[in-house]
């Protein structure tokens, strides 16, 4: 019924990871809104969506960590974007990585040759209109070379992305035309 997984190698394991929570925040939204909430926002680890205003009857405001290994999520705010009925996503190897022989290796797969993300990319922070997309672009956009990824994200109606990356010890952020953000 081309609907069924079959794996073929004993410890073959497929992750969903760079779109399970923010399909699970979408899926919570729908929920809501059929619901008749007018106004609330959802979050799962990091991932957010938000539907009309906030209690203060203005845009949501939702913090971009500094991408630093140790901090906990809100320790240190980077920037703050500002979301009215969107999504926002963040994907970066600066919580989820492993250290082998004193070298970071990135959570992140590149699947073009396998092996963990190199580069300079820190975070990148995707809004979009559903959670979902956000999440997954998020991720892809730190596999791809940050121009292209501009580039790409330039072209697309109703996303915008904020990249942070690690240049000679310090943070540099970029940002696409339209990401309503403040840092």
């Amino acid at each position: 019924n081309g609907l069924t997984l079959v794996k073929t190698k004993s410890g073959q394991m497929i992750d969903v990871n760079s779109i399970a929570k923010g399909w699970g925040v979408d899926q919570i939204y729908k929920y809501l809104k059929s619901n008749g909430f007018t106004q609330f926002m959802v979050e799962i680890g990091g991932e957010v969506r938000t539907y009309g205003k906030n209690n203060r009857g203005k845009s949501w405001k939702i913090g971009i960590d500094r991408p630093k290994p140790g901090l906990r999520p809100g320790e240190d705010i980077y920037a703050i974007a500002s979301l009215k009925d969107q999504a926002m996503a963040t994907s970066g190897n600066y919580r989820n990585y492993f250290e082998y022989d004193g070298v970071k290796y990135s959570h992140i797969i590149d699947p073009r040759n396998g092996k963990p993300t190199q580069s300079n990319i820190a975070s990148v922070t995707v809004i979009a209109p559903n959670c979902m997309d956000a999440d997954a672009l998020a991720t892809a956009l730190n596999v791809m070379d940050v121009k292209e990824g501009k580039e790409l994200v330039e072209s697309l109606d109703g996303i915008e992305a904020f990249w942070i990356m690690k240049e000679k010890g310090n943070l540099r952020s970029l940002a696409t035309s339209g990401m309503p953000v403040d840092n």
